[in-house]
């Protein structure tokens, strides 16, 4: 990285305001650190990524641009955490550095809070030559929520040590990424099982363990060939006790999952649809939160979406457990549940519409909304979703805006922009697992009026089936609203949890 020079005066009791929780602390004997001594700072980490909670280690080289003055002059370099996650814990650690000698400087640790570290070398022999590049030690940095954490270390100079990142001071800045414990090597320590009746303490996560577990299903599919899409989630309570846990983040649970067909044997869920990585289980991060003593959390922790697919009709059984131990096998007290899926004879879905309320043409423009439109898929009875390689194409009359659709990220179901067009195309990214896709429709038409809707399924072995409905807007000239200025442009939601939901949502 190259040296940078600020023009603004940064002072530490003003990120500390934002949340950072700095502290500036100089030792009452330290001598001046001149600015002018320093022309540069080099930082670098042995490791640019790291789990919650680890460590990674930052090394700090200034580049000394001429003769420090007499015995006992300060050189003082400061780091501090300069951006970090919302809700991180975040902790500096500084250690002397072994080369520092070699510039005929001693060393110090002093002035260290958690996120504050000071690096201060002192001279030992005026007469020693001490410049050019020196390590003049190491900051330690972690976090307990995933996200990036900038540190930033500088020259504090130009006189007494004051706690102020100044115009002619040196500093520089370095970003630490921190990683969630996902799938894979095991990060982080596992949550109790469910018969754990282990006392809470306060400020402890000794009481926590999972009760439940469940199955959020993402992708229906009611279909042959047509992939099911599903995470795996828990639950955790903190057993009775006084106060409250820590982060449940600093912990995980590793959640197993298995899927048997109608006959009874095994079938594959990958991590892709398509996929050829294999995944039977998670190890999947608590949630950034507290919980007191003899609380549930009243929402679940999920894991990443796998899929498999289901090659004949039938009832399809998925079976979760939370594997506490690691042994890959069910043992006493470990939470268990299973969910079932239904494939139904493959068959040309059907397509069917339900409006919620109506538009009228001022919030049927760009930006302005229009009335909510849900459109379901079924096999038979079974809710049906789209092959990878089926679109379903909505198609509405000239002046209809299509301003939002549905959109699956993940297990997150939620709104996107549609751009305004009048006919859209919707893929199984734009269903939940319940096969149901949704949009913002309107026409600006001035008189209002009803309007048609056509569906029509093209690729696949879904092609050619069709579907229709029409909606309606309200002429506002002749059918006035009674509402206040406060009320337009609001958008028709859904307040529901949208996606398909077994056990635990």
């Amino acid at each position: 990285m190259s040296t940078k020079t600020t023009f603004k005066r940064v002072a530490l009791a003003t990120v500390a305001a934002m949340g950072f929780g700095l502290l500036s602390v100089v030792p009452g004997n330290a001598a001046s650190s001149v600015a002018a001594k320093i022309s540069s700072i080099a930082l670098s980490a042995d490791v640019s990524s790291v789990a919650i909670s680890a460590a990674s280690t930052i090394s700090v080289t200034p580049t000394i641009a001429a003769a420090v003055g007499s015995d006992g002059d300060t050189l003082i370099l400061k780091g501090y955490v300069l951006s970090k996650p919302a809700g991180a814990v975040t902790v500096l650690d500084s250690t002397a550095g072994a080369t520092i000698t070699a510039k005929g400087l001693s060393f110090a640790v002093t002035g260290e809070t958690a996120n504050l570290g000071s690096l201060i070398g002192t001279v030992a022999t005026a007469a020693t030559a001490h410049t050019g590049a020196a390590l003049f030690g190491t900051i330690s940095v972690t976090s307990t929520v995933a996200g990036s954490v900038t540190v930033r270390v500088w020259n504090d100079g130009g006189g007494t040590p004051n706690g102020v990142l100044d115009p002619e001071e040196a500093y520089q800045d370095i970003t630490i990424t921190v990683v969630s414990a996902v799938s894979g090597t095991p990060q982080l320590s596992d949550f109790a099982n469910s018969a754990s009746t282990t006392a809470g303490s306060n400020a402890s996560n000794a009481g926590l363990h999972v009760t439940t577990v469940g199955v959020t299903q993402t992708t229906a599919s009611g279909r042959t060939g047509v992939a099911v899409g599903f995470a795996p989630n828990y639950t955790v309570k903190n057993y009775v006790g006084a106060g409250t846990s820590t982060n449940l983040n600093l912990q995980a649970a590793n959640v197993d999952y298995s899927i048997t067909n109608p006959a009874g044997t095994a079938v594959v869920a990958y991590t892709a649809i398509g996929g050829t990585t294999a995944s039977a289980q998670q190890y999947v991060q608590g949630a950034n939160a507290t919980l007191a003593h003899d609380v549930s959390q009243t929402t679940s922790n999920k894991g990443s979406v796998v899929y498999f697919n289901p090659a004949t009709a039938g009832t399809y059984t998925i079976t979760v457990y939370h594997d506490a131990n690691r042994d890959d096998l069910v043992s006493v007290g470990e939470a268990t549940a299973t969910s079932t899926v239904v494939i139904a004879a493959d068959a040309l879905p059907s397509i069917t519409f339900t409006n919620y309320g109506q538009a009228t043409p001022e919030n049927s423009a760009n930006g302005s909304i229009g009335a909510l439109m849900k459109i379901t898929m079924k096999n038979g009875t079974a809710a049906a979703s789209l092959a990878e390689n089926e679109t379903l194409t909505i198609t509405a009359p000239t002046l209809s805006v299509i301003d939002n659709k549905s959109v699956l990220t993940g297990t997150s179901f939620a709104m996107a922009d549609a751009a305004a067009t009048t006919s859209l195309a919707l893929t199984r990214a734009n269903f939940n697992g319940k096969g149901e896709a949704y949009i913002n429709i309107g026409n600006t038409t001035a008189a209002g009026g009803t309007f048609s809707v056509s569906a029509t399924i093209s690729g696949g072995t879904a092609a050619g089936a069709t579907g229709s409905t029409s909606f309606t807007t309200v002429d506002t000239t002749t059918n006035a609203v009674n509402r206040s200025s406060a009320d337009t442009n609001k958008a028709i939601t859904n307040p529901g949890n949208l996606l398909g939901v077994k056990h635990l949502n």
